[in-house]
């Protein structure tokens, strides 16, 4: 079958795949979840007409926001959403991802670099990165043990004393404990979560929703003293 057909085949099976019962799951722990903090849940959102409301390094000309909600916690706006994207890998064979995905904006503009932090094993990240060469792994001086065990952080190189700042030993240590096995990217003034749990839970949106906030907080009290 030609690339293209195969491609279109695999987007209509995702269309009729939205409705099954495994994505009315998930829409509906989201729902739940978002109501229960008072957040605000508008479903699906199509990126060819509605603003895009969640971006970082998984937006694609091919991605679908099946379930979005927004609100704020702890002082800071959040937004929650579901993404699916099908694509073509190198050897035209159809890949299925689907990530669930928490952006939190920092509360002052400030300047930070672009950072993503991979979880070690999770592949369904590696393709990202070859479209962006400018996301190299970087090691932080002090870096401790425990978080490269679990984590690569990615970043520009001439960026290195800038991570040191906003990420000390400390505050890795937190993440290698406290966020695992969630992706971490931080880029253009947000926090972005990912999650590739295929289930979703209460607990998993309670863990994400608490982790952003608190890494965002931490990179607004970091910002300022390091401004100081």
């Amino acid at each position: 079958m030609h690339p293209r057909l195969k491609l279109a085949a695999a987007n209509a099976g995702v269309s009729i795949a939205r409705n099954g019962r495994t994505q009315r799951s998930r829409g509906r722990v989201i729902r739940l979840f978002s109501e229960a903090l008072g957040f605000v849940y508008f479903g699906s959102v199509d990126p060819r007409r509605d603003e895009q409301v969640v971006r970082g390094l998984t937006v694609s000309a091919t991605h679908r926001d099946l379930h979005y909600s927004s609100g704020a916690y702890e002082g800071y706006d959040i937004q929650i959403v579901d993404r699916l994207d099908v694509s073509l890998d190198a050897n035209h064979n159809v890949v299925r991802r689907q990530w669930l995905i928490m952006q939190t904006g920092l509360a002052d503009e400030h300047f930070a670099p672009h950072i993503f932090i991979k979880p070690k094993g999770q592949t369904e990240y590696n393709h990202l990165f070859q479209a962006l060469n400018t996301l190299q792994p970087v090691h932080p001086t002090g870096e401790p043990s425990e978080f490269n065990d679990h984590y690569e952080l990615h970043s520009h190189l001439d960026y290195l004393y800038d991570i040191e700042q906003l990420l000390p030993p400390a505050v890795l240590r937190v993440i290698s404990a406290h966020f695992w096995p969630l992706a971490i990217e931080i880029y253009q003034n947000s926090v972005y979560i990912y999650s590739l749990h295929a289930k979703l839970s209460t607990h998993l949106l309670e863990t994400m929703v608490k982790n952003s906030a608190w890494l965002a907080q931490t990179l607004d009290e970091q910002s300022e003293t390091n401004t100081d």
